[in-house]
């Protein structure tokens, strides 16, 4: 017979598998990638989020090129825009991706693409 714990213990686990899948770094690519084109209706929390952390990390790297993440991370730690340095890695990977950041044999970071190539809006 199934309990109301069972139901409870169900739905923690159901939730756990959710938070887990919107967090993975695939997920937060496609998000990204969907946002960015304009397929879908945006958060404008999530929206200007975005575009407050992009405008951080292009700045810094502008202004220091060929910084570690863990450079970065100590840059940009003041402006709360990364829960932490994973966070901050998670980011840096998808613009890397996008072909915004080089990373150079030593894993410093160099900013490429032209200031304000994204569209956020």
């Amino acid at each position: 017979m199934v309990t109301e714990n069972h139901l409870r213990q169900a739905r923690k686990l159901v939730v756990a598998n959710f938070e887990g899948f919107i967090n993975h770094p695939e997920f937060q690519d496609i998000r990204f990638e969907i946002e960015r084109s304009g397929n879908t209706t945006k958060s404008s929390i999530v929206h200007t989020e975005d575009a407050l952390r992009y405008s951080v990390l292009q700045t810094d790297l502008l202004n220091n090129p060929r910084s570690s993440v863990t450079e970065i991370f100590e840059s940009v730690r003041t402006t709360g825009r990364f829960r932490d340095i994973y966070d901050l890695q998670i980011f840096l990977d998808g613009l890397r991706r996008r072909g915004f950041l080089i990373v150079d044999s030593n894993n410093r970071y160099e900013w490429v693409g032209p200031p304000d190539s994204i569209s956020w809006g």
